[in-house]
């Protein structure tokens, strides 16, 4: 009588527990079916600013603005997703002092190409390298100004192009420890679900307390919830 009773009780956890899963999977599938829901195209780049330029790894969005004679300065945004678009009350600053300004988007940041590699520093440092020689900006002395993980692009850069960098400076820098995600977020299914149910329909709330002026917030919220719906956000903010 009592085994019966157990294997009751067994079989009824076990039905609660695969239908809790069930649902959840359910709910899994509907969520990320509703996010990241738009592809970028040449069509939607079309209405972007700037120029674009294809690259070894993928294509670039970019902008340079000043006179071929001025000074340069090279701005590399941190690993948000509206990337270059970050400086854009900065640079006009630089510009009326007579400054020429290159800003771009990294790979899997706004308008550039979601591309199939990992991200790492030694991706990012190709695609500044190539952006500088086709731009045929490699002889010119220049400055860097750079934020977050761009920190990393700007000195593995300068250290590679010494005699062409002036100026370095770095704000809020990240430069040391391990590049990869988290384990949890190198875990398939938990990463998966992690940003699906928790990530995605927070960034915008826990990004905003970064922020003392929330008056400043409101325009970066509805350039980040634009670039939040392009297939790859999750994958590259994990």
């Amino acid at each position: 009588m009592k085994k019966n009773q157990v294997g009751k009780s067994i079989k009824i956890l076990c039905t609660i527990s695969l239908s809790i899963v069930l649902i959840l999977l359910i709910i899994f599938v509907v969520l990320d079916f509703q996010q990241e829901t738009v592809q970028i195209t040449d069509e939607i780049r079309s209405g972007a600013s700037g120029e674009f330029i294809q690259l070894k790894e993928g294509k670039v969005r970019y902008q340079l603005r000043g006179p071929d004679t001025a000074e340069l300065i090279i701005f590399i945004h941190g690993g948000g997703i509206i990337g270059e678009e970050i400086w854009m009350k900065n640079i006009p600053y630089f510009e009326s002092r007579g400054y020429q300004t290159l800003s771009f988007d990294l790979y899997d940041r706004g308008y550039s190409d979601r591309v199939k590699y990992e991200n790492s520093p030694e991706l990012f440092l190709s695609q500044l390298t190539q952006l500088v020689d086709a731009l045929q900006l490699r002889n010119k002395r220049a400055h860097i100004i750079a934020m977050s993980l761009g920190a990393i692009i700007a000195l593995d850069y300068a250290a590679s192009n010494s005699k062409q960098i002036d100026k370095l400076v770095m704000i809020d820098p990240v430069v040391a420890g391990d590049f990869r995600p988290s384990m949890a977020y190198r875990l398939p299914l938990i990463s998966d679900m992690m940003m699906t149910f928790y990530w995605y329909p927070n960034a915008i709330g826990i990004q905003e307390n970064e922020f003392v002026d929330k008056q400043q917030f409101l325009p970066y919220a509805e350039r980040l919830r634009y670039f939040m719906n392009f297939k790859g956000y999750k994958r590259t903010t994990r």
